[in-house]
C-alpha cells in the first residue's frame, strides 16, 4: 500500500502551525505519467519562515487572487530537474486536492520563495482564467515573484544576451523542449518578467494585475491585455493599448533614457546584444543591430544613435 504523500496544507501554513510531515514512497497521479520516488523530509525553521512570510505578503496584497490560497497542497521532489517548480491543472495530491511541486534542492536556496509564489500564482490564476494563453500565464507568475518578493526572476539577464525572443511564443509547461534551447526559453522568461513589471509599474499596479489574473472576460492573450489597459484608463500615454505599450517597453529596455519613468525599466542597467546586421524577428519581438551604410537603419526601424538601430516587430 502506498504511504501517504508529504503534504503541507496552506491552510496550516497560513496559521504558522507546524507542517504535517509524512513519509511517502511514490505519487502515481502525476500529470506527465511519471512515477516519482519521495523520501522522508524535514523542513527547517528557515524554510517554514520563508513559506509563512510569502503567504503573509500575498494575503497582505490588494490582489484578490490570494483569497483561495487554502485550496492547494505542496509536493516536494528532489528528482525534478526541469526548473525550480511545476504546476499543472491535473496535478493533485492523494487527498485529491490540487497541488504544486517544488524541488527539494531549492529549499535552502535564495530562489525558493520565488518558485513558491510563481507556482502558486499559476494554480490560483487557473481557477479564475482556465483558458488563458501560456505566455500570459507565465508573465503573470513571473511578475508576481517581483511584486510579492521584490526580486526579479534571474532570467532577466538572459533577456539581454538574447534580446530577440518573442514575447508571445507558446510556453507549454508540459513541453520543456518546445523552444530551440533552454537559453531561448530563459530569454523569453526574462522578456516576460520585464514587460509585465513595466506594465504593472506604469499602467495600474495591483488593479491591473487583479484584472489580468481574475477577470471573467472571454478574451485571452493580446486582446485581453488590450481590454484590461482600456479598463485601467491610465493617464500614462504608453498604456493606451498593447502595441503602444510594447513599443515603448522595447525602447525602454534596449535603449533607455531617464527623463521619465516610461523611458526605462527598473533594473540595474544592462547592455543588450547588438547584432552586426538585422535579423528575422518572431512576432512581438525586438532587437538591436549596427547601422549599415551612411549610418542608416532599415526602413521603419529606429535610429538610437550612430552605433545602434532598434528593430521591432508586432504581429
Amino acid at each position: 500500500m502506498t504511504a501517504p504523500l508529504f503534504i503541507l496544507s496552506l491552510s496550516i501554513l497560513a496559521q504558522t502551525m507546524e507542517p504535517n510531515i509524512s513519509k511517502f514512497e511514490r505519487f502515481d497521479g502525476y500529470s506527465l505519467g511519471h512515477i516519482f520516488v519521495y523520501r522522508d523530509q524535514n523542513l527547517s525553521h528557515d524554510i517554514r519562515v520563508q513559506i509563512d512570510g510569502a503567504v503573509e505578503r500575498m494575503r497582505g496584497s490588494r490582489i484578490p487572487l490570494f483569497e483561495a490560497m487554502n485550496s492547494v497542497d505542496l509536493l516536494f521532489d528532489e528528482t525534478w530537474a526541469l526548473g525550480s517548480g511545476y504546476w499543472n491543472s491535473n496535478l493533485v495530491s492523494t487527498n485529491a486536492r490540487p497541488a504544486i511541486l517544488l524541488r527539494q534542492s531549492d529549499l535552502y536556496a535564495d530562489k525558493f520563495a520565488g518558485a513558491f509564489v510563481h507556482e502558486l500564482t499559476h494554480h490560483l490564476h487557473h481557477l479564475h482564467r482556465p483558458k488563458e494563453v501560456s505566455w500570459m500565464r507565465e508573465g503573470l507568475a513571473l511578475v508576481m515573484e517581483k511584486v510579492i518578493n521584490d526580486k526579479f526572476h534571474p532570467s532577466i539577464r538572459i533577456a539581454y544576451e538574447i534580446p530577440e525572443s518573442s514575447l508571445v511564443a507558446d510556453l507549454d509547461p508540459r513541453d520543456h523542449h518546445a523552444l530551440k534551447s533552454e537559453k531561448e526559453r530563459q530569454s523569453q522568461y526574462g522578456h516576460l518578467s520585464l514587460f509585465f513589471y513595466y506594465a504593472y509599474r506604469l499602467c495600474g499596479e495591483d488593479s491591473l494585475l487583479s484584472m489580468l489574473l481574475t477577470h471573467p472576460s472571454k478574451q485571452t492573450g493580446v486582446e485581453f491585455f488590450n481590454e484590461s489597459l482600456s479598463a485601467m484608463a491610465s493617464p500614462e500615454p504608453v498604456c493606451r493599448d498593447f502595441p503602444t505599450l510594447f513599443k515603448a517597453f522595447q525602447r525602454a529596455r534596449l535603449a533607455p533614457t531617464y527623463s521619465r519613468d516610461s523611458n526605462f525599466v527598473v533594473i540595474h542597467r544592462m547592455n543588450a546584444m547588438v547584432r552586426e546586421i538585422p535579423t528575422t524577428l518572431p512576432p512581438y519581438a525586438a532587437g538591436l543591430y549596427k547601422p549599415q551604410e551612411r549610418n542608416k537603419c532599415v526602413e521603419n526601424d529606429v535610429m538610437i544613435d550612430q552605433e545602434r538601430c532598434l528593430q521591432l516587430r508586432l504581429e
